[in-house]
């Protein structure tokens, strides 16, 4: 759940970030809304996936705590907590560098983002 939770976290950070305001056209508003809405979604789906590999790399975690448990009784269970330690910290290592990556593209998306509520408001004001 720690992997989860700083996730989540990392993701949360990126809310305050802004690019430089510039007006921009209807057309061009509605044309970086489209783009928006699509890597929200994106990005969405990207954290999605970096939750199942998350939760996927704690079970193996609890597999490897299991077997290095049992390594004492037998040879094969020692090769076979050796084998779950390199897979554990293999999928530690990505859902680490997924994180990173997740956390600057939605830096960017949020930045990108208020951006497009400075230039675009005018649009969206309400009569």
């Amino acid at each position: 759940m720690k992997i989860i939770a700083g996730m989540f976290a990392v993701l949360a950070s990126g809310f305050m970030s802004a690019e430089a305001a510039t007006t921009m056209s209807a057309k061009e508003c509605v044309a970086r809304h489209k783009e928006l809405s699509a890597e929200h979604a994106a990005l969405s789906k990207a954290s999605a996936d970096l939750k199942a590999l998350g939760e996927q790399a704690e079970l193996v975690g609890d597999d490897y705590a299991d077997a290095k448990e049992r390594s004492g009784l037998d040879k094969s269970m020692r090769e076979r907590a050796a084998e779950l330690q390199k897979q554990f910290e293999d999928m530690k290592a990505q859902v680490a560098e997924g994180n990173v990556a997740l956390a600057e593209r939605s830096t960017a998306f949020n930045a990108s983002q208020t951006a497009f509520q400075a230039s675009c408001s005018r649009y969206f004001a309400k009569k």
